[in-house]
């Protein structure tokens, strides 16, 4: 192994192999339960005047990223935390990019397998409660 010397990383290999079993373990048709939550979110969030989805791929992978327009990423992050949703909030590890679009901070929704489309509508109605709340306002 490595050019290192001393142990092995062998908990990282039983990690690795623990990884694989647990996916190969998976359900036929997962990716495309992924992928039909990814477009639930993408059409939903659309349905938002406020939110800018960032991205137009022909095919969605694994996540989402987002801005709402007025109002902070950290502070809908740490709301919907409260809400029980688990959004990611920041420059997710792309300050580059992220200027090259004028933009200093982004949210990220990542749904997958054992999410359910009763989740993303739950999301989505939270970013709605959310903004309402920050921008003291109805929501639409």
């Amino acid at each position: 192994m490595g050019g290192e010397a001393g142990t092995a990383p062998i908990s990282g290999a039983v990690g690795l192999a623990a990884a694989l079993k647990f996916k190969n373990a998976l359900p036929a048709g997962w990716q495309k339960y992924e992928h039909g939550l990814l477009q639930l979110s993408e059409d939903m969030l659309k349905d938002l005047p406020y939110v800018r989805i960032l991205g137009h791929p022909k095919l969605r992978e694994g996540c989402l990223s987002f801005t709402v327009n007025g109002v902070h990423a950290f502070d809908v992050a740490v709301l919907a935390d409260r809400m029980g949703i688990a959004l990611r909030s920041g420059t997710q590890c792309a300050q580059p990019l992220l200027r090259t679009f004028n933009l200093e901070y982004v949210l990220r929704v990542s749904p997958t397998f054992y999410n359910t489309k009763e989740e993303i509508i739950k999301f989505v109605k939270a970013i709605d409660k959310i903004v309402s709340l920050l921008k003291g306002r109805n929501a639409p």
